[in-house]
Formats: structure tokens, sequence, C-alpha cells
């Protein structure tokens, strides 16, 4: 619903209290790139990527981090590592946004 400080409010507290496991840690992922706070929303994401490397889904969060910090090629790199469960419109579009932004037209 686009309520993100919402969401925030209501998450963060889970987070702090240990729970939630890595299905919070990827909200909490979603919420701070939905913010604006992308370069903590990128060191989260990578520490969960390297806690929980069969979660793809954490790759592809970095892969729209990454892209709307104009960093095009790690971009492009994660997005290839995480292209098998791209299947949501908005995932598709900043796939190929950064398909194209890398000279694959």
């Amino acid at each position: 619903l686009q309520e993100w400080e919402k969401a925030q409010k209501e998450l963060f507290p889970l987070l702090a209290s240990g729970r939630g496991g890595k299905e919070a840690a990827l909200f909490e992922i979603q919420v701070l790139r939905e913010t604006g706070n992308l370069c903590e929303a990128l060191r989260k994401g990578e520490a969960a990527f390297h806690l929980y490397p069969e979660e793809l889904l954490f790759r592809l969060e970095e892969g729209k981090i990454l892209l709307a910090q104009n960093r095009i090629e790690e971009s492009l790199e994660a997005f290839r590592v995480c292209s098998p469960i791209i299947r949501s419109e908005s995932d598709i579009l900043a796939f190929a946004e950064t398909l194209h932004k890398s000279g694959f037209h």
C-alpha cells in the first residue's frame, strides 16, 4: 500500500526483539529501499545474502538498490544471479532498466 513509514514503525520493534527471521530481514531491506535509505538497505541486504545465500530474494533487492544508486554493472550482476526467480512486473522492469542502461537494447 506504499505506507512505508507505517511498515517501518511496525517492523523495527519485531527486528529489535530478534524475531521474524529472514522474512523480517527482507521486509526491512524493502522498507529501507523504499524510504530512500539506500546505503543502509544495501548494507543489510549484503549481510542477509551472506547469512542466507540460498535466498535469492536478498540478491534481487540488492540489484534494485544498486540500480537506484546508478551502480549499473553491479546491479546487472545481482540481477543475473537471481534471474531464475524474477517474476513480478516490477522486478522484470528493474532488470530491463538495468540491461538497457548497460547497453543491452
